[in-house]
């Protein structure tokens, strides 16, 4: 793009997370939402985000959360998988049916800072990061990375361009389009809380370093006062 357009000046600025307003540590209350939908006993597995089927593709990957949750349940009973997404979706039910997975589907909330949203991070133990080979999937670094990391939880990611761009070494990475070694991942976590509890310290402290609007509004506003020849 740059080269395209000719743009000499130029810099990157991702769009991280404001963390007054979206911190799941401080806002979400776990327990509350845990006896709202009966998980107290339950591992909770979670992807929260987009759902885009255009022309019947999954490019967000959902399909291949839905065959890891139910490779992970066989060995894991007490699995729940939860999806959050902007509107349910008939297909992702279908399956989950077929392959028989325990599953909460939520649609969309009064707002994505919602005290039910960031309880639902609160009490989730394992965040999924899919991700596909379309451009605009394969290199972004998608607005849910940052979200993830801000709740502290473990996290396991297809490896992309964009995941490791935003996930940095705070993510468990698994290869793009393996089901089964995503499964692998989730079985591993539950097995090892520290692992968990290393994987999702890093991510909030990641997160907290480098993506919050804390840290990254100076930066636009110093490039901007520089492009404006502002001191």
């Amino acid at each position: 793009m740059r080269r395209r357009l000719r743009i000499r000046k130029y810099t990157y600025i991702p769009i991280g997370i404001n963390l007054r307003d979206f911190d799941p540590l401080a806002k979400g209350h776990p327990d509350l939402f845990k006896s709202k939908y009966s998980l107290h006993d339950s591992f909770i597995v979670t992807y929260s985000g987009g759902v885009w089927y255009p022309g019947g593709v999954d490019m967000q990957g959902l399909h291949k959360v839905v065959e890891a949750a139910a490779l992970a349940s066989r060995r894991v009973g007490r699995m729940k998988l939860i999806l959050q997404t902007l509107r349910i979706n008939p297909e992702l039910l279908r399956l989950c049916k077929e392959l028989n997975v325990k599953v909460l589907m939520m649609g969309p909330l009064s707002h994505y800072s919602s005290m039910e949203r960031q309880s639902l991070f609160a009490a989730t133990d394992v965040f999924l990061a899919p991700n596909s080979r379309h451009p605009v999937v394969y290199y972004a670094e998608r607005i849910k990375f940052f979200q993830y990391m801000a709740a502290a939880k473990a996290i396991v990611a297809e490896k992309t361009p964009g995941a490791l761009s935003a996930l940095g070494d705070a993510a468990y990475y698994v290869q793009l389009d393996e089901p089964e070694a995503m499964a692998d991942a989730i079985v591993e976590l539950y097995e090892n809380a520290e692992l968990r509890g290393q994987l999702g310290e890093r991510a909030r402290e990641r997160v907290a370093r480098e993506f919050d609007w804390n840290v990254l509004a100076p930066k636009f506003r110093e490039f901007v006062f520089k492009m404006a020849g502002v001191s």
